[in-house]
């Protein structure tokens, strides 16, 4: 049987190209997307300040971001329009308004570093008009608000989290399907499956030999793509996007399992579906409907945060190995482990 492994492993790997396509290109995508997804890439940003605007707020906005370039004009709304400049900070009396394209998660990014510029200037004004009238803030307040996270930091790295759990588990999907569609439909349709079935191995050890061919191809290509990714992350740390921070190595390790039982469970389907199919194009035909609903997991992410999940959400494979991508589920593992493997053993036993 090992022999078998590796004459098949041999024949998946002869397909360089795809291979290097499906593993390679999610890792450069992941790569553009915490580059510019992250706030990188700021230095070329051009802000407008309105000339009416305090002349300390104006010192203190542009002493924030040397690296920036402000520029004094009243011509703030033309200047967006023609793309000349990305934000416009308008001052109308009492008023501040920033304007700029929301859109561009760089705008959003410099949008908030202003703001805490103004929310420090605003703070150090008010605590000098109350010490001149003989009072101290804390006369003036009732609460104080705070903001702390649960797990993940939210608020530094959503975008790339989101997006990084679409391409990782795309990256696990679509690694083994030339190879599983190959090594089944693949050969039925050049009719070389029946030399393939007088060799002197019983079926089952057929099937078990290029379901493991494909699910380690599904597998390193995940742990390629986790891997360049904190690569990329740990680059960029200066613009504020990391990836497992100080729990780096008890995030990779419980990855690195869910992957395998995740890369184990989508080889089972793709072979299952292989077996069944008579040619290349009808099983592409009839794995695209399964890959597309292991991609309905991070879409639900984005509406419902993990805090508000019911337990029995965690025993669905898709929705909890992409909750652990996330980086909130370590504590899960079990489950991941418990919910997946069922489940392929399921798909291998079902009648």
């Amino acid at each position: 049987m090992i022999a078998i492994i590796k004459k098949e492993m041999k024949d998946a790997l002869r397909d360089q190209r795809t291979l290097l396509l499906s593993v390679f290109a999610p890792v450069l995508l992941v790569f553009v997307m915490i580059f510019f997804l992250g706030g990188a890439g700021t230095d070329d940003v051009i802000v407008g300040l309105d000339p009416d605007l305090d002349d300390e707020l104006s010192e203190a906005l542009q002493q924030s971001h040397e690296d920036w370039h402000f520029l004094q004009t009243d011509r703030g709304e033309a200047l967006l329009e023609d793309g000349d400049i990305d934000l416009w900070v308008e001052a109308d009396e009492e008023q501040l308004t920033a304007k700029g394209d929301y859109a561009s998660p760089v705008v959003s990014h410099v949008e908030r570093e202003l703001m805490n510029v103004w929310e420090q200037y605003e703070a150090t004004h008010r605590s000098d008009v109350l010490q001149s009238a003989g009072l101290s803030e804390e006369q003036l307040t009732v609460y104080n608000w705070d903001s702390e996270p649960i797990g993940v930091d939210e608020r530094s790295v959503p975008s790339v989290a989101y997006f990084f759990t679409f391409i990782l588990l795309i990256t696990v999907l679509m690694a083994g399907f030339p190879a599983a569609v190959d090594l089944f439909a693949g050969e039925k349709e050049k009719q070389t499956m029946e030399s393939l079935l007088m060799a002197p191995l019983r079926r089952s050890q057929i099937v078990i030999s290029k379901w493991v061919v494909i699910t380690v191809i599904n597998f390193i290509s995940g742990v390629i793509v986790f891997a360049g990714s904190v690569l990329f992350a740990n680059a960029f740390h200066q613009s504020g996007v990391i990836i497992a921070g100080d729990q780096l190595l008890s995030i990779a390790l419980f990855l690195t399992l869910s992957l395998l039982a995740f890369a184990a469970l989508n080889a089972a389907l793709l072979v299952v579906i292989s077996v069944s199919t008579a040619s290349y194009k009808d099983a592409q035909n009839m794995s695209t409907p399964v890959m597309f609903a292991w991609l309905a997991a991070p879409i639900y992410l984005l509406t419902a945060p993990l805090s508000s999940w019911s337990i029995w959400m965690f025993f669905v494979p898709a929705l909890n190995v992409s909750a652990l991508i996330y980086g909130i589920t370590a504590a899960h593992l079990s489950l991941v482990c418990q919910s997946t493997l069922p489940r392929l053993a399921q798909t291998w036993w079902q009648p």
